[in-house]
């Protein structure tokens, strides 16, 4: 067996933490149809395992871009963890990074988006890769302690705490401990700690997206430096450096989950800059967001259910769409209700495309619509 440096260790750690599970929830965002035939959205779904990309705007898809090679940015400016990067992934990582910056200079341009291809297969290749060993015959192999031990040092890794396995990804499965949490209060410190890689903070207590200050919040931090921030005015910029990160400083909006209809929302004051992914020794402050009084929903709250009754909800002079099937790809369009339409619920959740589907009528119409369009009424 060979041991492994902790530095090494905690950079494939990290890395897959930054580059396969941010890459999986952010690039599910970058949608445009000419990737199709140019199989690069299907390269980038092979490789990133992710089942579902959202059709957005031509700004929001060059935003997302820059977003993730702004966190590139973030992630190698870190000295403590990148001493040890390896040539080839400090190079495949930059040119990466420049490669998605071409692509939205450049959206049209096929070398950008064949190089993206390129150098994600080749960080792809190197998380799933095992360290090289003194021998060929040499297993990596790695079991849990049975007993509690001192945390190792920064020069060596024990091989009990890592387990190299070239036919699985990530070869990493030494993973920080999991924390217990005390239930949400307000004017308390909270820690992001949803399943997924992002969260997302509105600007009101509502579902639309056109009223949604859209943050991306790395999993296990409270700001992502490097957010891709969607102001409903249309103003799009990117926060990525510390010196533009100041406008977020005591920024207030609401954390709820869209999914499952309404739920209770929580307004947070986003205080703390953070790095890009947690680290044992982080001080609770640096992790931490503050949450503010808000109401909660009192038990007459209505919420929807088979048999309620709820009312369209949609900005702009939009319709909500009605779909034969729940789902957002490849659902046959029944037609669109405006605004303020009431209906009557038939059936449901159903999760689908990461969105609660409700069944609904409205007179002679029957069909299918996200409950992030749907508002319940008594």
């Amino acid at each position: 067996m060979t041991t492994v440096s902790q530095p090494v260790a905690q950079e494939l750690y990290n890395l897959r933490v930054v580059l396969h599970d941010y890459l999986h929830a952010q690039l599910q965002y970058v949608y445009a149809e000419d990737w199709w035939e140019q199989g690069v959205v299907q390269h980038l779904k092979r490789q990133f395992g992710f089942d579902y990309l959202a059709p957005l705007t031509t700004n929001e898809r060059r935003f997302a871009m820059l977003d993730v090679a702004s966190l590139i940015t973030l992630y190698m400016r870190n000295a403590e963890l990148h001493k040890d990067i390896s040539p080839a992934f400090r190079t495949h990582l930059t040119e990466l990074q420049v490669a998605l910056q071409q692509w939205v200079l450049q959206p049209e341009v096929d070398t950008h988006s064949a190089l993206i291809v390129q150098h994600t297969t080749a960080l792809q290749d190197i998380i799933k890769r095992p360290p090289t060993s003194p021998s060929p015959d040499t297993t990596r192999v790695v079991e849990e302690a049975t007993a509690p031990s001192p945390p190792p040092s920064t020069a060596q890794m024990s091989p009990s705490s890592v387990t190299q396995n070239p036919s699985s990804a990530p070869p990493i499965t030494d993973v920080p401990p999991a924390r217990s949490h005390s239930p949400v209060r307000s004017g308390t410190l909270g820690r992001q700690i949803a399943r997924g890689c992002l969260i997302q903070l509105r600007r009101q207590i509502v579902h639309s997206c056109v009223t949604w200050l859209r943050r991306n919040i790395v999993r296990g931090c409270a700001v992502q430096l490097v957010a891709l921030v969607l102001l409903c005015s249309g103003i799009v910029w990117l926060s990525n450096v510390v010196t533009s990160i100041n406008p977020l400083q005591g920024l207030q909006a609401w954390y709820g989950n869209p999914l499952q209809g309404l739920q209770t929302w929580y307004s947070t004051t986003l205080d703390w800059l953070v790095s890009s992914f947690p680290q044992a020794n982080e001080s609770e402050r640096a992790e931490s967001i503050h949450i503010e009084p808000a109401a909660s929903p009192t038990p007459s709250t209505p919420t929807l259910r088979v048999g309620g009754r709820a009312r369209i909800v949609t900005t702009g002079g939009s319709n909500a769409r009605v779909r034969g099937e729940p789902g957002l790809t490849d659902q046959p369009r029944i037609l669109g209700l405006p605004n303020g339409t009431e209906v009557t619920i038939l059936d449901g959740p159903i999760e689908v495309d990461d969105l609660a589907w409700w069944q609904i009528s409205a007179g002679e119409i029957e069909g299918w619509t996200a409950a992030t369009l749907l508002e319940p009424i008594e």
